[in-house]
């Protein structure tokens, strides 16, 4: 139960290189989430676009968002972790390369994307697994 294939998220979203970071930003409100990967015409994802690569590198450096393309502020490569792993190796291999988001494999392919918000479900159910009996009985009255 600590793969990493039970905590990924699934729903692939992406965005084209040529999309403007201001669709990007869009679709990623629209969404909810903090990241998008980048699929290229050839159904191909070549790069990932987070709310950090947004910040950083349009905000920060006061670009027009509607004239920038994704490709100019997308990250490269796309770091990737098989979904068979378990969740703090994937926690570790943030960390050492300072990301949040994180492709989720199976034999090479993209399936799914793990986000650092996602240990916040996988440490919530490793410490109800943990807790005491007594402390999960309730309020006493």
């Amino acid at each position: 139960m600590d793969e990493i294939r039970y905590y990924m998220e699934e729903n692939l979203l992406s965005v084209g290189p040529d999309d403007t970071a201001a669709k990007a930003a869009r679709s990623m409100l629209g969404h909810k989430v903090g990241s998008l990967l980048v699929k290229s015409r050839e159904n191909e994802y070549i790069g990932i676009v987070t709310e950090g690569d947004l910040s950083r590198k349009i905000i920060a450096q006061s670009r027009d968002p509607e004239k920038t393309r994704v490709r100019e502020v997308m990250s490269q490569p796309i770091h990737s972790i098989e979904s068979s792993r378990l969740m703090p190796t994937a926690l570790i291999q943030m960390n050492k390369n300072h990301i949040r988001h994180l492709a989720v494999t199976d034999g090479g392919k993209i399936v799914g994307l793990l986000s650092i918000n996602d240990f916040i479900a996988y440490y919530a159910n490793l410490y109800s697994r943990n807790k005491p009996a007594a402390e999960s009985s309730g309020p006493v009255a």
